[in-house]
Parts: C-alpha cells; structure tokens; sequence
C-alpha cells in the first residue's frame, strides 16, 4: 500500500448520488475503512444503516478539506488527527490512526515523536488512552515499506526547535530566560502573551515547558508537524493566541498556505465553523502573506 492509498477520495462512495447509496457502495465504503484502518467506524455505520445521505455528505466534506494541492500527503491529516485524538483521549481514534499513520507510510519513531508532542497538552488524561489504544499495536509494529510519504521540503531538524537554554540543570538563569524569549522573537517575530508572563512570573515554569516542546520530537518527525498539529488543535479549542502562534511558526518553518489551509479547515470537524472564524481574526492577516 502506498501513501496515497490512504486518500479520503479512495473511500469507495459516489458523492455524485448522495440521497441513496447501493450495495456495491458500502461494500466499498467497508472494505476501505478494514484496509486503512483496521475496523468499520462505529459512528459511520450508524449513519449508514439510518440516514446514508448524511454519512456521504459528512464524506465529502471530509473530501474537500484537504487542497488539491496536498492530495499526495494524506499521511498530515491522519497524524493531525491521531495528535487530537492523543491529546483528548479519545481511545478508539487513536486506534484506528496509529494503523491509518502505518498505512499511510509512517515509521514507529515519527508516531512517537507526534505523541510526545501530544502529551504536552494531552497530560496523563489523554496518554491513558494512548496506553490502552496504542501500546499492543506499537509492540508489534513492523516497519512499512519506504515511501514519500511527507512533502518535499519537509524534513527532521530537532535544531529548529532549540533555544539554546540550558536544560542540563533545572536551576533557571537569567540567561535561559533571556534566550527562550529571544527564540520566540527571532523565530515568530513576535513573543506570545505567556511567554512574557511566565517570564516575568515564573521563569521556572516557562523553561520546564521549553525543555518539553524542544525535546519531544528526537528521532524522525519533520519540524513542520509540530506546527502543523499546534494549529489544528489550537482551531479545535478556538484559542486564537495559540493560532497565531502556531501560523507564525509555520510561516517560520516554510509551510505553504496550502498547508496551513488544510490544517485549519481540519479543524472543522471538532470545531464547528465558527472556529474558522476565529482562525480568520487571529491570524488572517498572517495567512495572506503566505505563498
């Protein structure tokens, strides 16, 4: 299977024909969901028994979601998704992506690369269910054949990341301080508003999180994921600092409009559409800058 197999459009669904669904649809539907990941989703084959029009209309959605220009990366919205279920511990969902992420080219180190991004704002609440969802799949993992399976320019540079404070000590210096805020002003060109709070309230604090976010992907992840997975949650929980933010640091990393595009319109789909709208306020003159 290659990256692309993993495609929404691949799901087997006329979306020519939405009132009515035949047969040889859902046997379709059905076998791309076991192939990719692994199950039927439960709250499809709801929709699917009662109303299939709704199902197929919420399919075509999912369809348009993604940009015809990164029609070849599906593996960003699978590994955006597995980063938000992680992160709200949704048990099921982490199942079904971690073999999705797999199917879609993914190796074992980027997957935990991405739920070590996750725990940042999942906590113990969201691993538990990483635990239960994940660990039997992660044990027996055998690496799936090598394919591209990210955009070109993307690629692993934990350097992107550092600060340069010094987290062999958990003593704090002003000098750590001074570097974590310039991190934030050389590379967003802006320092958000908790940065310069906890720097002036508690430094301590500020760098145990820094020593987190810099350290959680070590192995294979590209850089541009790590922005990628902050803006889809960040347009999820409607937070429109952490958007800003987030915009900034892909803008920082070279995402395309394209990209950044799909990350937010990702976020629809547990964040309603008003969420786009606060995504527009918060970082739409931001948006417009990028090619």
């Amino acid at each position: 299977m290659s990256g692309a197999d993993i495609e929404p459009s691949n799901d087997g669904l006329d979306l020519g024909t939405l009132e009515t669904i035949t047969p040889e649809e859902v046997r379709a539907f059905r076998e791309y969901y076991d192939r990719v990941k692994g199950e039927s989703m439960v709250a499809l084959e709801f929709w699917l028994e009662f109303r299939p029009d709704v199902m197929k209309r919420y399919r075509a959605g999912v369809r348009h979601a993604t940009s015809p220009e990164e029609a070849d990366h599906p593996l960003l919205h699978a590994m955006t998704m597995l980063h938000f279920y992680a992160v709200t511990g949704y048990e099921d969902g982490i199942r079904y992506e971690v073999k999705l992420c797999r199917e879609g080219g993914a190796t074992k180190a980027e997957i935990l690369d991405l739920l070590a991004v996750a725990f940042i704002h999942g906590s113990p609440r969201g691993m538990r269910f990483v635990a239960s969802g994940a660990t039997e799949q992660l044990r027996d993992w055998v690496e799936p054949e090598p394919v591209e399976h990210w955009p070109a320019s993307w690629g692993f540079d934990p350097e992107a990341l550092r600060s340069g404070a010094d987290f062999s000590s958990q003593e704090v210096t002003s000098e750590d301080t001074e570097r974590i805020v310039s991190w934030y002003s050389d590379t967003l060109g802006e320092v958000p508003s908790y940065v310069s709070f906890l720097a002036a309230h508690r430094p301590a604090f500020l760098k145990g999180y820094r020593s987190r976010f810099e350290h959680a992907i070590r192995s294979e992840l590209p850089k541009e994921m790590m922005a990628y997975a902050l803006l889809n949650l960040n347009v999820v929980r409607g937070f429109g600092e952490g958007i800003r933010e987030s915009v900034l640091l892909a803008r920082a990393f070279g995402l395309t409009r394209a990209q950044v595009l799909d990350s937010i319109c990702w976020g629809f789909f547990y964040g309603g559409v008003d969420a786009i709208g606060i995504a527009e306020r918060a970082a739409g003159d931001l948006i417009k800058t990028l090619e």
